[in-house]
């Protein structure tokens, strides 16, 4: 029939979610046994309107002073070696503050190895970025 509200089942879940939020200090629940206020009920998003009309400002539109960004270009062969890499005319470009590469990136920490000082596993690797083997 149209209309009707169907019971999912979902009730004790629900509660025991409330009940296991309010014990580990979740904001805006009751404590354990007593109905909590924010789960169920509308809420005034105090900056919805400012959202949703395009008038919010977001974190990355806020001006930060002497922000300095990066481009990271990568290989457009899937499964090769670099040879060599001539930096030059991009250490040459206004406003470019550093050119790294392999060659003078400063070295990550290896990831621990496993007892016995052999490699990890292929799933348990870690990618290191601008490293050589």
């Amino acid at each position: 029939m149209m209309g009707d509200v169907r019971d999912d089942g979902m009730d004790g879940v629900t509660d025991d979610v409330t009940k296991g939020a309010a014990m580990h200090g979740a904001p805006g629940l009751a404590a354990p046994g007593l109905a909590a206020p924010s789960v169920g009920t509308p809420m005034d998003r105090v900056d919805g309107r400012l959202k949703v009309t395009g008038g919010a400002r977001y974190t990355a539109e806020m001006p930060v002073p002497n922000v300095a960004y990066a481009v990271m270009v990568t290989s457009t062969i899937p499964s090769g070696r670099v040879r060599a890499v001539d930096i030059a005319a991009a250490e040459k470009a206004p406003g470019v503050l550093a050119v790294l590469t392999p060659a003078n990136a400063p070295r990550l920490p290896a990831p621990p190895r496993p007892a016995g000082g052999q490699p990890a596993p292929p799933a348990q690797r870690v990618p290191s970025l601008l490293q050589d083997d």
